[in-house]
């Protein structure tokens, strides 16, 4: 029997079968010759969970759903900039040193977005704040603001279920608004989190280490690992959020923590790491009039890029059937795909919403065919035997029938 094979009776057009793991690292490792110890690692590679989430990741073509994330936020940011810094101006702006730091906050994360400490940047959020938001017009211009702004919520929200291979949620209109409204309110919350958490950890930290009789080296540090893990658990919770109410994704709890985890690192990383990156922008003369903009795609698109790979690994996805060949996917046919127009595609393997065609079957060839089997009794024993054969199905039929709604 060849390696990977499929035994299938081929019954069922839509019958889904996934290749068969065919080494451990051990085995893999153990493979005589240099080409048939690559050709093993590759296959152990592609059953490990790393190779299948980042297929998955893959087919789902996560790095263009993040471009589209990134476009879409570069006409959602200013309204969603305007909705936020007019509401937190509102409630919290009277206090200076919290609105200095949510605009440091801000511009950590986007460097020349916004005007802040005598620095220029692309927008003064003085200007960004609605001056009566209380009245009609005022109130329109709030709504179509937060149609706008909820919109980069939309591409991150269907982006997630991909990478889970959600293609529907049935849920209302109104509800989907809803969900899109929440995750921008969550966002923002989590600006507003991390500043504040900045904020408490430099004058109550510092108060507190100085009473005690800490260094001042010392005391610096702790303070700054008390900041990034405080921002570490936003993070986790803002992605958690995301998930489980935003894209309504019902993940074990198993791999749920473990994505958690995995985003909160990929998340710090990409701030200490992704901040010197985007800040170098703003130092090229070529890139200096569009820093910002070129800022805004990067740092968006390298921050979605994170969190569709953590979906795809919590989704933790069986290796995909790949085709063996053109027939296997009725490449070669007119048409190749499937069309109400020509009934026969219809009853190709394929995904019933999407119309994506699964490889077929009966067309692999590493498919063995089981062979037909000869009855052992023939004649009047024979017919009696298939009689009897028949009854016993009928009634299974029937009991399944009773049994199941």
């Amino acid at each position: 029997m060849a390696k990977n094979a499929q035994v299938t009776t081929g019954a069922d057009p839509y019958h889904h079968t996934y290749p068969e793991g065919a080494h451990t690292l051990k085995s893999a490792l153990s493979q005589e010759g240099a080409g048939a110890k690559i050709k093993a690692l590759l296959s152990w590679y592609k059953d490990s969970r790393l190779g299948r989430f980042l297929a998955r990741y893959g087919v789902q073509r996560g790095a263009l759903l993040a471009g589209g994330i990134s476009y879409t936020a570069l006409f959602s940011l200013f309204a969603a900039l305007a909705i936020g810094i007019t509401v937190f101006m509102a409630l919290l702006g009277s206090n200076e040193q919290l609105r200095e730091s949510v605009f440091k906050a801000i511009n950590s994360a986007m460097p020349g977005l916004i005007t802040v400490g005598g620095k220029e940047g692309l927008v003064d959020p003085e200007s960004l704040v609605l001056s009566s938001p209380f009245t009609l017009a005022g109130l329109i211009a709030l709504i179509s603001l937060l149609l706008s702004a909820t919109r980069v919520m939309q591409a991150l929200k269907v982006s997630i279920r991909d990478m889970f291979g959600i293609t529907v949620m049935p849920v209302s209109a109104l509800s989907d608004k809803l969900r899109d409204a929440a995750g921008f309110v969550v966002i923002a919350l989590s600006v507003l989190a991390t500043a504040a958490v900045g904020v408490v950890a430099s004058t109550a930290g510092g108060t507190i280490f100085a009473a005690i009789g800490l260094p001042g080296g010392i005391g610096s540090f702790l303070i700054r690992v008390l900041v990034l893990a405080g921002a570490a658990l936003i993070d986790a919770g803002v992605f958690w959020m995301l998930v489980r109410f935003i894209a309504a994704v019902k993940v074990p709890k198993a791999d749920l923590l473990k994505g958690l985890v995995v985003f909160a690192l990929g998340a710090g990383i990409l701030r200490w790491a992704g901040t010197s990156l985007v800040a170098s922008v703003s130092d090229n003369p070529l890139l200096a009039s569009a820093a910002a903009l070129v800022t805004l795609l990067l740092w968006v698109n390298l921050l979605a890029r994170v969190t569709l790979m953590v979906c795809a690994f919590m989704a933790n996805p069986p290796r995909p059937a790949i085709p063996a060949n053109r027939e296997h996917i009725h490449a070669d046919e007119t048409p190749n795909y499937i069309s109400v127009t020509y009934p026969h595609t219809l009853a190709w393997p394929h995904q019933s919403l999407t119309g994506a065609i699964e490889p077929d079957p009966k067309h692999d060839p590493l498919t063995i065919e089981t062979a037909p089997r000869t009855p052992k009794w023939g004649g009047l024993v024979g017919r009696y035997k298939t009689w009897r054969l028949q009854h016993l199905r009928r009634r299974l039929q029937k009991a399944e029938a009773d049994y199941y709604l």
